[in-house]
């Protein structure tokens, strides 16, 4: 029965606390923001494995990590150098529209 116990705490618990975390995640971000998150998983464990395994990743690596990292950001709304302002009305429009159903005004 000890021998089990690891893969119990492994596979079955990680994966319900993941799940619950998972779900947090998209309750307090949002559906497309949460979506993006998930993307940054594999270039997360790619930059964890530098402290944990000591293993380098590639330049290859890098740049995918990079155009990952910069397409999440974009997705989940960081900000770039034009402002709402110099977009057209019609965009000005569906953001307000967004932030308003997002209850970020009143």
């Amino acid at each position: 029965m000890s021998h089990s116990r690891p893969a119990v705490v492994q596979g079955v618990l990680t994966a319900i606390v993941a799940l619950l975390l998972y779900g947090r995640m998209v309750a307090i971000l949002g559906t497309t923001s949460g979506a993006a998150f998930v993307a940054l998983t594999p270039a997360m464990t790619a930059v964890l494995a530098i402290p944990v395994l000591l293993e380098w990743p590639s330049v290859t690596d890098w740049m995918a990590i990079a155009l990952v990292s910069l397409g999440v950001y974009l997705v989940s709304g960081g900000r770039t150098t034009r402002s709402i302002s110099d977009r057209s009305p019609k965009l000005q429009s569906s953001v307000a529209g967004v932030d308003k159903m997002n209850g970020l005004v009143a």
